[in-house]
């Protein structure tokens, strides 16, 4: 019996799947959603990624390679479409987020090994202070982004 689809947890008794899923870490769905906000749902979807991988079910790592990449096409948008952000996130929210929620609380609900948010939220912070930096020293010696990247493209 392949226990790596969402039949398998559909017809699953609960001995089986805390059999199955015991001592599985990953990181708490709706914290994600939270904390994405915050830091995007390029961060939520990668973590979402990761809890799929660890969960090792084929539907939801494919829900979750389309999430990231919704994330990623959104980020793209929302820089050149200003205020767009809160449209960005919801979207995301409802096609990718809801849906690993879900399963978290239909299975688990809030019974399984929580892991530590010392290193998403370490590199999240550690990307957010490069950006700053690059915006800063943009601004200190007006560098024009598009020039450059015309320049370089042109050959």
């Amino acid at each position: 019996m392949e226990k790596n689809d969402v039949a398998y947890l559909e017809r699953a008794t609960q001995a089986e799947i805390d059999q199955r899923f015991h001592n599985m870490p990953f990181w708490a769905p709706k914290q994600i959603a939270l904390l994405s906000f915050f830091f995007t749902p390029i961060f939520g979807a990668m973590l979402y990624l990761k809890n799929a991988q660890t969960i090792g079910d084929a539907y939801f790592i494919n829900a979750a390679w389309r999430g990231l990449l919704t994330a990623l096409i959104g980020a793209v948008l929302c820089m050149f479409i200003p205020g767009l952000y809160l449209v960005f996130y919801a979207v995301w929210f409802f096609t990718s987020g809801k849906e690993q929620m879900n399963l978290v609380d239909e299975v688990w609900g809030d019974k399984f090994v929580h892991k530590p948010w010392g290193k998403p939220i370490g590199i999240a912070c550690g990307i957010f202070l490069a950006l700053m930096g690059i915006a800063y020293f943009t601004r200190i010696y007006q560098i024009d982004w598009g020039a450059l990247f015309r320049s370089v493209v042109s050959g």
